[in-house]
């Protein structure tokens, strides 16, 4: 005779809260389509005021990079609300997929340079938008939840 712990789950384990390995698939999936949405909505917003004002073409790249950073955020808080536990893994993941996305387009698309350090860091700002937007969902969402 096989005791019962064998073929039934123990109390303790029915209380632990297990994920299974791609419940945050479809929460970072919308978050990417809400951060590329939102991007596309600044981006449009950036290019108006960049043609009605006298702000230089310097500009171009911290305001590309400033309204990426916040679109990796969003979609951070979004994946984090959306997804179980682990929102600072779950945003830097959306982040890092985000930024991913670009990099491909503008290898494939615009024959971007190779990988490069700047690449690099720019991988690590994703992550660290992404994660910190992942804190805060996390945050946001026990905070409804009580």
């Amino acid at each position: 005779m096989i005791g019962k712990g064998f073929f039934f789950v123990s109390n303790e384990l029915k209380k632990e809260k297990v994920m299974p390995a791609f419940s945050g698939v479809m929460p970072v999936m919308r978050a990417l389509l809400v951060s590329f949405l939102f991007s596309l909505v600044l981006f449009v917003i950036l290019s108006f005021v960049m043609l009605s004002t006298n702000l230089s073409e310097n500009m171009i790249c911290p305001a590309v990079l400033i309204v990426s950073l916040i679109a990796m955020l969003i979609g951070g808080i979004i994946a984090a609300r959306r997804s179980e536990m682990r929102g600072f893994l779950i945003g830097g993941i959306t982040g890092l997929c985000y930024m991913l996305i670009l990099y491909i387009v503008g290898v494939l698309g615009f024959s971007a340079p190779a990988f490069t350090m700047n690449g690099l860091i720019r991988f690590l700002y994703a992550f660290v938008a992404g994660a910190v937007g992942g804190v805060i969902g996390r945050n946001l969402a026990d905070r409804k939840r009580r």
